[in-house]
């Protein structure tokens, strides 16, 4: 039933999973493993050179910038020996400038950002479309496109134009890869496959925060104040940083990072190889069947535990991502933590209904042999009913037969009878019940067995003891019954046995009866008929004398006898206060051996 039922949730769990249902969910499980993980420091082969705040004030010249102006910052790139020059600036004017043309002709590689296209699906970029004429000069899509919670987390190799709207303008072009591909291109001098970022994008290996790429002032890059070296053979990126530009995008580390800050993050990313993958589907998908089905492991357990050990499972998983997103895979979380939640939810309601339907079963089966007291204690041992599966136990049986009953019924009324013998039975369970015995009534007799349910280390000691209880009990009754009835006598033969027995439900599912099997069974029933030619009410076998911690004081040894069944003898003893005839036996106590 609970496999059952933990398929049902699993199956529940892996169609939420392929509809995308968790994704949403998923993405700040991203954003905290990148916090947790930390800052990885500069990428050594970015730079990123900011229009910042003391540019726009110091330059002495209205944003935004001539074209001369650009120019001379591409001269001075190009000087200083930059590999890649990246200009991510839409402001400055879109007409051919002679001096920016020709600082990109002698520039190394330049790419030129664009977010839109004009209506022959042109790229818009800096400087018209004749500084895309030039060699060595590309366009590349500026874009960024945002998760749903506005976070920018992935870029793609060529974003698709919104189906919705006709304009070429605004909709921006899908034949111009993104700005990271069109930069390692260019370092590569090779064309990149269209799934080199994944069917679902690439995710951006942040370095760290907002600031955590190595960045210049545009205004020091125009006045020549930047070491050649800190140029040289890197990827340098010029886009706008100063805050009133508000050319910023939400990470997953910043809410607040220059898009310039982030596209030098993605090429690093792409350099990289991409270094952050997501697992195929079939894998993830594998994880989240698994932690439907880790509740298994919680099966055996009580509620408490249960939870516990999910509630480990769950952190343990958590921990387990964070170590794979340290070494470069992205593992779902939320799917599995729902799953593994959802199934432990639905085990421990299917494990409440089985231990409630446990509980029942043991009072229904024990209720009839125990006292309350002792159904109550089985129960918090064993709420899943354990105990009612069959088991091998060390026992100790007690056989106690009424002798003289069944004449005595044969001339009284049947009321009556059943009157007197509720009587006896009634004395004789007091004591049983005090010894914790489990009791099973045979007409005018009586089964007990010690050390079942509830294991006892000294069920022998409780069993003969019990014994001479219900020797004593027999006497009192005997004595009562002559008084009242006049003439009547009784008497009671008690055989006790100690061995291995079978102890656990017998009978069908329409009638169950636990109880206990095996040889020491049927040796304790003969050794009590064997009372009947003994010179003793109760006798003991030597497997039950010798496991006695307290030996009592008037333990006499009667015989080794021979019992139908057994191809051994069996050695008897017996107690003085039991002689049938208190003229019989004058033997002196026998110690334990």
């Amino acid at each position: 039933m609970l496999l059952v039922v933990l398929v049902v949730v699993a199956t529940l769990a892996l169609a939420a999973q392929v509809g995308e249902i968790f994704e949403e969910a998923e993405l700040p499980t991203i954003d905290t493993r990148f916090r947790v993980r930390g800052s990885d420091g500069p990428p050594p082969d970015l730079l990123v050179v900011g229009i910042d705040d003391v540019t726009l004030q110091e330059l002495g010249e209205p944003w935004p910038f001539s074209l001369e102006t650009y120019a001379r910052a591409i001269e001075t790139l190009t000087d200083a020996g930059a590999e890649v020059i990246v200009l991510d600036v839409l402001g400055g004017g879109t007409d051919s400038d002679s001096s920016f043309l020709a600082a990109l002709a002698a520039a190394p590689a330049v790419t030129l950002s664009a977010v839109r296209s004009n209506g022959d699906g042109t790229p818009i970029v800096l400087g018209g479309s004749d500084a895309l004429d030039i060699e060595g000069v590309r366009a590349s899509d500026g874009r960024f496109e945002a998760d749903d919670d506005g976070v920018v987390r992935r870029f793609d190799h060529t974003l698709q134009d919104d189906d919705e709207s006709d304009d070429v303008a605004t909709t921006g072009f899908t034949q111009v890869p993104t700005l990271p591909v069109v930069v390692v291109e260019l370092v590569s001098g090779q064309k990149l496959p269209t799934d080199v970022t994944g069917s679902e994008g690439a995710t951006i290996d942040l370095p760290g925060p907002a600031g955590t790429v190595t960045q210049v002032s545009f205004l020091s890059l125009v006045s020549q104040r930047i070491p050649s070296e800190q140029i040289a053979g890197r990827v340098v990126v010029v886009g706008p940083t100063a805050r009133e530009l508000q050319d910023t995008v939400e990470t997953a580390l910043s809410e607040a990072t220059s898009r310039a800050e982030v596209h030098a993050a993605a090429i690093d990313t792409l350099l990289r190889d991409v270094p952050l993958r997501t697992p195929p589907t079939a894998v993830r998908l594998l994880l989240t069947l698994l932690a439907c089905l880790a509740p298994l492991l919680a099966v055996r357990l009580n509620v408490f535990r249960g939870l516990v050990l999910v509630f480990v499972l769950a952190l343990g998983w958590l921990v387990v991502a964070q170590i794979a997103f340290n070494l470069g895979w992205i593992l779902p979380v939320v799917a599995p933590i729902v799953g593994l939640a959802g199934a432990a939810v639905a085990a421990v309601g299917v494990n409440y209904v089985f231990e409630v339907r446990a509980r029942h079963r043991v009072r229904e089966v024990f209720g009839r042999f125990v006292p309350p007291a002792v159904v109550r204690d089985i129960i918090e041992a064993d709420p899943n009913g354990d105990l009612l599966r069959a088991t091998n136990r060390e026992v100790t049986i007690l056989f106690s037969d009424l002798r003289g009953f069944t004449t005595f019924s044969e001339q009284r009324d049947p009321q009556e009878v059943v009157g007197i013998l509720n009587e006896y039975l009634a004395a004789v369970t007091d004591v049983l019940v005090d010894a914790d015995a489990m009791i099973d009534y045979l007409g005018d007799g009586v089964m007990a067995v010690f050390g079942v349910p509830t294991d006892h280390a000294d069920h022998a000691d409780r069993a003969v003891a019990a014994g001479i209880g219900v020797l004593e009990a027999t006497i009192r009754f005997d004595s009562e019954m002559a008084d009242r009835l006049g003439g009547a006598h009784f008497r009671v033969g008690i055989g006790i046995n100690t061995g291995t027995v079978t102890a656990g439900n017998l009978g069908t599912v329409r009638r169950l009866k636990y109880t206990v099997i095996g040889d020491a069974v049927n040796t304790a029933a003969r050794i009590e008929a064997m009372t009947k030619d003994a010179p003793y009410d109760l006798l003991i076998a030597d497997s039950t004398r010798v496991r006695l911690s307290a030996v009592p004081t008037d333990l006499v040894e009667h015989a080794t006898l021979p019992i139908r069944g057994r191809t051994e003898p069996v050695r008897l003893w017996s107690l003085r206060r039991a002689a049938s005839d208190t003229t019989h036996p004058s033997e002196p106590p026998v110690s334990q051996r």
